[in-house]
């Protein structure tokens, strides 16, 4: 019992020193907490690093992977240009008024606006990011964290909208070809603003997690002497959140429309061979000598005489 009063005598100092010391400098539990979370995170990102690119950074795609990005800013410059100005001609067009009484042309109309607003706001980030800056030179202030966070979103949201297009475009165009005169395609008609207008308000509210998951965040580095401020986006991989974004965001907004425009072109292509067949045996009747010679063939066959069996296949044993 003495041994341990004379132990805990000798610590109570020890810890009423600590507890000065963190009253002095402003530490609170949490930043403790925090800190050593983020040292744990950067000595595990460390060693796993080596490990994780041993036998897969390597090899001829690797060197053919290194020397693209090179090039890679003013590729995707010339290209988000290039889809810029088809993008425009293309609204230019299907605006005209005898283009605009289509319903479907305002469906590739709206598709072509938003992919045309990815590739003006994509020209910005790529002539900053890849041609400005050196490689491997990092740009940590807090308006470029500012714009990667808007970057991401936008981009994220009109893409999604893309993709409700195009599977809007698919279904229109299999009730126009598979019932063309149907309920389903008055109903469409009917409705053909709603259908466009439907994505843009649908995809900001799929995307909606993603707004939570993702921020800046402020580190301050410590190895320089004024302690510089640094800026990052930042998500927490181990969140019930992220892994919630993940499951939308790969389901939903990816593989879902996906194999919805899988069935609808493998229905669109065998309804377009049904109607290819349906065309030629339109041809054939309209032609009058091959239907004519079409029906002597059939006469010819069914006034051919009954074969007579032999005298042998006729015996009963």
């Amino acid at each position: 019992m003495q041994e341990t009063n004379m132990a805990q005598r000798q610590r109570e100092p020890h810890v009423a020193l600590n507890e000065t010391l963190l009253k002095d400098l402003e530490i609170t539990s949490s930043d403790i907490q925090d800190f050593v979370k983020l040292l744990f995170d950067f000595q595990k990102k460390n060693h796993s690093q080596q490990d994780e690119c041993q036998g897969y950074c390597q090899g001829e795609i690797y060197n053919w992977l290194r020397a693209y990005n090179g090039i890679h800013g003013y590729v995707s410059l010339l290209i988000c240009i290039f889809g810029t100005i088809a993008n425009i001609l293309n609204i230019m067009v299907l605006t005209r008024r005898e283009m605009a009484k289509a319903p479907i042309n305002n469906i590739l109309k709206w598709l072509a606006v938003a992919d045309m607003f990815v590739m003006l706001e994509y020209i910005p980030y790529t002539t900053y990011q890849y041609i400005y800056m050196k490689p491997g030179e990092k740009d940590l202030s807090y308006a470029w964290a500012v714009y990667l966070l808007v970057h991401m979103h936008f981009t994220q949201i009109l893409h999604t909208i893309s993709i409700g297009l195009t599977v809007t475009l698919a279904v229109w165009r299999y009730v126009a070809i598979r019932h063309p005169n149907g309920s389903c395609a008055n109903f469409l008609l009917a409705h053909s603003r709603e259908a466009i207008l439907f994505p843009f308000i649908i995809s900001p509210i799929v995307c909606l997690p993603t707004y939570f998951v993702f921020k800046v965040r402020e580190t301050l580095e410590v190895d320089t002497r004024e302690h510089e401020v640094m800026y990052h986006v930042y998500f927490d991989v181990d969140s019930m959140l992220f892994r919630f974004n993940f499951w939308i965001h790969s389901v939903i907004i990816k593989l879902l429309p996906c194999c919805i425009l899988t069935v609808i072109s493998l229905v669109l292509m065998h309804v377009l061979c049904e109607a290819s067949r349906r065309r030629l045996k339109l041809k054939d009747y309209d032609n009058p000598t091959k239907y004519a010679i079409q029906l002597n063939l059939n006469e010819t066959k069914s006034r051919r005489s009954p074969r007579i069996p032999s005298a042998n296949s006729g015996l009963v044993q």
